[in-house]
């Protein structure tokens, strides 16, 4: 079959290619001695690279074909070489120190990697309320904001309100008060009623005007969830279609078209 014979000369030519690399660099590397003035680490890395020997700028030619030989090839090098890097390779004295030093700058560069994918991944979710930038207070709302500053009016949000808020409604100098109630068996208006005595404006979220909610599913977000949707209705100037679309969790609620196909397949079935 000719599969074989493929496999045997891809073997060779990768043989070959790399047979010649390391007979470059073991004629590199005959020198056991590395100069004083490459394990300088007082000057920087690239006024030394500038000022090399016609010998050293010769086996850095050869160490750089190397590495890009090995990166072609998939080996476990880092992504791109640094003056220091270079410099270091440089006061390797045989090869297998190189392959050496390769491997750590490899292993290197994936933890940094790891580690910035760690620092991402716990910033693009919120694990807990100490994670959220808020400024918190012992004293009560009425205390920190007073009721009768017109120039930073309290607003009270209930999902029990009068009114909810219209598109492009949002006010930038008002203090919105978020009411959280832990026991999800609480149907009371709660929070509608500590407005009301309070005195103080109250609003709720337009969610029955983007959203057709799923049978058996009730409007209770998390406080997490209502903070996400008024950061974004904030940076929006009031564009509550996308703040809610964005945050609100799609168990909840059920998409228009699929509503609609639903209640078709129900009306033929009549």
């Amino acid at each position: 079959m000719p599969f074989f014979p493929r496999m045997v000369s891809c073997s060779r030519n990768w043989y070959r290619s790399s047979s010649l690399l390391f007979k470059c660099a073991g004629n590199v590397h005959r020198q056991t001695c590395v100069p004083a003035y490459l394990m300088d680490r007082t000057k920087p890395a690239e006024e030394i690279l500038k000022s090399l020997t016609p010998e050293d700028s010769a086996r850095l030619e050869v160490i750089l074909a190397e590495y890009q030989l090995m990166a072609d090839k998939g080996w476990d090098v880092p992504a791109a070489l640094q003056p220091l890097h270079k410099l270091d390779l440089l006061c390797c004295t045989s090869h297998s120190a190189r392959m050496r030093h390769y491997e750590f700058l490899f292993k290197k560069e994936k933890m940094n990697e790891n580690k910035i994918a760690k620092k991402l991944a716990k910033g693009s979710s919120v694990k807990t309320l100490a994670d959220i930038p808020w400024t918190i207070s012992p004293n009560h709302y009425t205390v920190d904001f007073p009721l009768n500053d017109l120039s930073k009016p309290v607003i009270y949000l209930s999902p029990n309100a009068p009114r909810c808020f219209e598109p492009g409604e949002w006010d930038h100098t008002a203090v919105y008060v978020i009411g959280a109630v832990v026991d999800k068996s609480v149907r009371r208006p709660v929070t509608l009623a500590k407005a009301r005595r309070a005195g103080v404006q109250c609003i709720r979220l337009p969610l029955e005007r983007y959203f057709n909610w799923s049978p058996g599913s009730g409007k209770c977000l998390t406080l997490n969830c209502i903070h996400d949707v008024m950061a974004t209705a904030k940076s929006t100037n009031g564009d509550w279609e996308t703040a809610l679309r964005s945050h609100v969790p799609k168990r909840l609620y059920m998409e228009t078209n699929i509503y609609s196909r639903q209640v078709k397949k129900l009306l033929t079935r009549i």
